[in-house]
């Protein structure tokens, strides 16, 4: 049955309904370099009790899952959000 299914929800159509905006909110706040900023100071924070602790284990998990994954998370989306907005504006 060609043709027969339905189109896909886009970010405007109201199909997504609630989880969908809330998502989209979401993401557009932690795609910043506020969120960036911040997540740096919460990583800091416990950097000292990584480094305190003396284990190479739990070095290598604060530097693995605090820092990169809050640090680079927001400034990976938001660099990401850029090209796609140069890519557009560039058209095809």
């Amino acid at each position: 049955m060609a043709g027969s299914a339905p189109a896909p929800p886009k970010v405007d159509d109201e199909r997504i309904g609630f989880n969908g905006k809330l998502g989209l909110f979401l993401t557009t706040i932690v795609g910043t370099m506020w969120a960036a900023y911040l997540f740096t100071v919460l990583a800091i924070v416990s950097f000292p009790s990584a480094i305190r602790s003396g284990d190479s284990i739990i070095i290598v998990a604060w530097i693995a899952q605090t820092f990169l994954q809050l640090v680079m998370l927001p400034i990976i989306e938001g660099q990401t959000r850029i090209l796609q907005q140069l890519q557009a504006n560039q058209g095809p």
